[in-house]
């Protein structure tokens, strides 16, 4: 959790108060240790995840899904979406699991301004796709 100027001036206003000083440390200390949680992944590992992503659905609608990548309950329905992009995308969220959604794969697909996390996606892709090129 970052620390706003207001939680700073919430905690002083807490302490002039009386409220117990133990309860405000513990809380400052909580502050200080940052948010909880998983660290990110490296930008390239995030960007290769995304790529692959939307790369599934792109392959159903072509038809050029490798069996690897496709659960057998699922081979029928990848065979009747060659073609259709919505159904191609229904079934591809249903191959990629849950957080996945239809929605969310057409929102991905859509084009939008680049934030400092899809830079260094970018930059890190393109780093390790030069990489592989000169081997």
């Amino acid at each position: 959790m970052k620390a706003t100027n207001r939680d700073l001036l919430s905690l002083a206003d807490r302490l002039e108060a009386g409220e117990d000083p133990k309860s405000i440390a513990a809380e400052l200390r909580r502050m200080a240790r940052g948010r909880p949680g998983r660290p990110k992944k490296s930008p390239s590992e995030r960007a290769l995840q995304r790529f692959r992503r939307l790369a599934i659905p792109d392959a159903i609608y072509d038809g050029t899904l490798p069996e690897r990548f496709c659960p057998p309950e699922h081979a029928l329905a990848v065979k009747q979406a060659k073609g259709k992009r919505t159904e191609a995308d229904e079934v591809a969220a249903m191959i990629l699991g849950k957080g996945h959604s239809v929605r969310s794969i057409q929102k991905a697909r859509e084009r939008r301004p680049m934030d400092q996390t899809a830079w260094e996606e970018f930059k890190a892709l393109a780093i390790l796709s030069g990489r592989k090129a000169r081997k």
